[in-house]
């Protein structure tokens, strides 16, 4: 029986499922569109989230046990996040000008309080783009990247 090496597992693809779940459920949440309402009946959030981060919180405490130090953890921890979280940070700022109701000059203007605090981290400061989603029962961009800052 061949042995599997350290990175080759099913959790890839398990939490790729189970984010998948997440992602369905949320489509409703954020919208409350009475045809995603189906959605609910099929996945449980709960399940989902619960697995999901019991997986994640073992192949984060994995990286940290394989590190040599905290620094070194910190460091993989960085390059491993914050490209992904930066160009989602700023393809969502770029698109939003498709999706404002503000005249284009009001959204250019208003828009860089939005980028600067999410790219800090800050989300909770400005988590959503100007006039975008105004009608959406939650107006947040990207409701789940305050997970990522934990």
């Amino acid at each position: 029986m061949a042995r599997l090496s350290n990175n080759q597992n099913n959790f890839d693809l398990l939490r790729l499922v189970l984010a998948s779940i997440v992602f369905l459920h949320h489509t409703y949440e954020l919208t409350h569109h009475p045809d995603l309402k189906i959605l609910t009946h099929f996945f449980s959030i709960g399940f989902a989230l619960n697995s999901f981060f019991i997986i994640s919180g073992f192949l984060v405490f994995k990286s940290y046990h394989n590190s040599g130090s905290i620094k070194e953890y910190s460091l993989k921890r960085a390059r491993r996040i914050y490209p992904a979280y930066f160009s989602i940070i700023i393809l969502c700022s770029a698109l939003g000008i498709f999706l404002t109701s503000l005249p284009v000059t009001d959204y250019i203007r208003e828009m860089p309080k939005y980028a600067a605090a999410n790219l800090l981290f800050l989300n909770f400061l400005a988590p959503d783009l100007p006039g975008v989603f105004t009608n959406n029962p939650l107006h947040a961009i990207n409701g789940a990247l305050w997970t990522i800052r934990t």
